[in-house]
């Protein structure tokens, strides 16, 4: 007799004790805005967004970037990049779905802002579900 199918009796995560995770936070200045790390014997299926929102326009030479970075990862990191003198109003957003992180391994929404006259304004959130390994 042949079985088709997966073995064990896990066939999808989700049925197994999920736990809501919701994190956001904005932020003017450098710093991070939201943190979490997935703890021991658990698993997480998460989505990360930022937006970066230029509020007075920058000054020559200001720059701000807006990161989202996970454990392990060295580069390639989804970021927002705003140039000097980036006018008024000037507005970017990304939206990663379907960041998996196991026992240990954290993901962090951040904002590194150059000195200068400019005011700028970002925002981070972390969502979505962390389960049973």
């Amino acid at each position: 007799m042949r079985v088709y199918g997966p073995s064990g009796t896990r066939n999808d995560p989700l049925d197994r004790n999920p736990l809501a995770i919701s994190q956001g936070n904005g932020l003017a200045a450098t710093g991070q805005m939201t943190s979490y790390t997935v703890p021991g014997g658990r698993r997480a299926l998460l989505t990360a967004a930022i937006v970066g929102e230029v509020q007075v326009a920058l000054a020559a030479g200001q720059t701000a970037f807006v990161f989202i970075n996970t454990t392990g990862q060295v580069v390639g990191s989804p970021q927002l990049s705003f140039e000097a003198l980036a006018p008024v109003g000037s507005r970017e957003d990304i939206t990663v779905p379907g960041i998996h992180l196991t026992a240990g391994q954290q993901i962090v929404t951040s904002l590194a802002l150059g000195g200068g006259a400019g005011v700028f304004r970002a925002y981070g959130a972390v969502f979505g579900i962390e389960f049973d390994a």
